[in-house]
């Protein structure tokens, strides 16, 4: 089993700032090290979802920031660090890190990272399924539902990781990449990011030290982050190749005769592509730009004639007396429903809902009443 340096020096106290899936990763971390005692701050405290192994020491409610006394705090991705109580902790010498940092810190395999606005999760998990079926042991973890820590424990010389990273994830980490991607960028969880330039500029994080950079034409928010960089591939389903030549990149993406077009060489025909939508295009040409040499075409032509899509994106879940029913709840934006509708073929009975991040629905009133 791989050894995972952790960030402590002799006994050092550890605390975790939420009980998430990330959290919950450093803690299987942390007990696979030998740690044996740990503080668990936040909202709801169910010591019960650590390893058994640990004594834990819990603070809820009010008091999750007080009596800060330990000597390293691992932060759930939702919990931003600007708290007084924690600032002066750190003032004292506590430091802040996470499961991704710890990753990150650790890892020695190449990464493929995704992040952006929306389409994300289906590019890192088609990105996943073009990396997988040859001589690699690829993992897909992060944003997506899986810590990125436990990872460190079964890597190997022919592992590739997958890495899904929010806002939140990317707002105190600049991670090192193979490759990386930003899908798009659109206002999003203003909620928890002070405005969209915070949020923006998170984002342009996992440029900062990724080896190949690609970047989505169509996106004046992505394109604006590249002043300075020459991306490894470019991609875009509106400009034609002699367009896009003026980013210099090495590869170029379009959609021309009906089919994805690699360097102006037809590469993949839509027809052949089990999933529908203009984004969806998008998400095919982040992912095969991603995965360049890592992958063939054979590979390429199977997943997309297999892959239907993530839980809860479009999906179709049940057809009753001629009528379907589409889950497309994973849609949390105006942007991503925008999308899904537009990939629609029948005008739909549309019910929506849910919790709003901060961000004005005014683009959606011109499609539903339309």
């Amino acid at each position: 089993m791989p050894k995972v340096l952790l960030p402590l020096k002799g006994s050092e106290k550890v605390g975790l700032i939420g009980l998430g899936t990330s959290t919950r990763g450093v803690a299987e971390v942390l007990a696979h090290s030998g740690i044996g005692t740990l503080t668990l701050r936040a909202k709801e405290t169910i010591p019960s979802l650590l390893p058994p192994s640990f004594a834990v020491r819990c603070y809820t409610g009010d008091t999750v920031y007080d009596e800060i006394w330990e000597d390293i705090l691992f932060f759930s991705p939702s919990a931003r660090r600007e708290d007084p109580r924690l600032l002066a902790a750190k003032s004292r010498g506590c430091r802040f890190s996470s499961d991704a940092e710890l990753f990150f810190d650790n890892t020695h395999a190449p990464v493929f990272a995704v992040t952006g606005s929306d389409g994300k999760s289906t590019t890192a998990t088609l990105t996943s399924l073009l990396l997988s079926g040859g001589a690699y042991d690829v993992r897909l973890a992060g944003n997506i539902g899986r810590a990125l820590s436990p990872l460190l424990f079964s890597e190997g010389r022919n592992t590739l990781t997958v890495a899904e990273l929010s806002s939140f994830q990317l707002q105190y980490l600049s991670p090192r990449t193979r490759r990386a991607v930003i899908t798009n960028l659109t206002p999003n969880h203003l909620n928890w990011h002070k405005d969209f330039a915070e949020y923006k500029e998170a984002k342009s994080h996992l440029l900062t030290y990724a080896e190949d950079a690609v970047l989505s034409a169509d996106d004046e928010g992505c394109v604006s982050l590249f002043s300075g960089i020459r991306p490894f591939a470019v991609f875009s389903v509106r400009e034609s190749l002699s367009s896009l030549l003026r980013y210099r990149a090495r590869h170029v993406f379009t959609l021309s005769e009906e089919a994805i077009c690699l360097d102006g060489r037809r590469l993949l025909p839509l027809s052949e592509i089990r999933l529908p939508g203009v984004y969806n295009i998008k998400n095919f040409m982040a992912a095969i730009a991603l995965s360049m040499g890592y992958t063939d075409e054979e590979r390429i032509l199977s997943v997309a004639r297999t892959f239907s899509g993530i839980s809860h994106r479009a999906e179709l879940v049940a057809t009753r007396g001629g009528v379907r029913y589409v889950d497309s709840s994973i849609d949390s934006s105006p942007a991503r429903t925008l999308s899904t509708l537009s990939a629609l073929t029948d005008p739909p009975i549309l019910l929506i809902g849910g919790k709003g991040k901060g961000v004005p629905f005014d683009s959606l009133i011109p499609t539903i009443l339309s």
